[in-house]
């Protein structure tokens, strides 16, 4: 399979896999690629449990989704998905909408 194919299949198994496990407090989700690993890095307001259960179940999915010899890895960088963000430079899979100015 084509690199680029590759790529946007697993940016859809790991949209599939986030399916109602996206809250309030989660920012931004970017997926980094390669030929034997994912990382999923996640932006996250501040990590609670509930946010660490959601993150749990996002990759126990898409592990299940992943053909065998690929490999997941969640990072977690609480905070903005400013350029402080490391998952700012790949494939975003979800950007939480910025707040309106009144």
């Amino acid at each position: 399979m084509q690199s680029l194919d590759r790529e946007n299949v697993l940016v859809l198994q790991v949209v599939q896999a986030a399916i109602g496990l996206i809250s309030a407090k989660m920012q931004a989700i970017s997926v980094q690629m390669d030929d034997e690993n994912v990382i999923v890095h996640f932006a996250v307001r501040q990590l609670t449990s509930e946010i660490q259960e959601d993150i749990d179940d996002i990759m126990s999915e898409l592990d299940a989704l992943l053909p065998g010899r690929i490999k997941s890895e969640a990072l977690i960088h609480v905070g903005d998905p400013d350029s402080s963000w490391i998952g700012r430079d790949y494939r975003k899979v979800y950007m939480e909408k910025p707040p309106v100015a009144d």
